[in-house]
């Protein structure tokens, strides 16, 4: 993701669906990957669509990728299908959009 943000204000569509991130790491193990992640959603100019479904993400992950999804003047869409977001999550997740 560090070379993508090179290209911060020319990538349209990013989908990292069911690219797990639980298999061989830690949460600590995963920080850089989600730090690089969200410094590129910040970033992103022209990003319009968004998939992180099955991501296998903890739950402060996909908070902060909501707070900024929800920020983005250009993500018209966001798939965050099978991430495990139910019950309180999904009252977090709502309220931020």
């Amino acid at each position: 993701l560090d070379s993508l943000s090179t290209a911060s204000d020319r990538i349209r569509h990013l989908d990292l669906s069911y690219n797990s991130l639980n298999r061989h790491d830690t949460p600590e193990d995963q920080q850089p990957f989600i730090q690089s992640l969200t410094d590129f959603l910040k970033k992103a100019k022209s990003l319009t669509h968004f998939l992180i479904s099955g991501m296998e993400l903890q739950v402060e992950p996909i908070l902060e990728i909501c707070e900024i999804i929800a920020d983005s003047p250009t993500i018209l869409s966001a798939h965050l299908s099978d991430l495990g977001i139910m019950n309180e999550l999904a009252d977090e997740v709502l309220d931020i959009f």
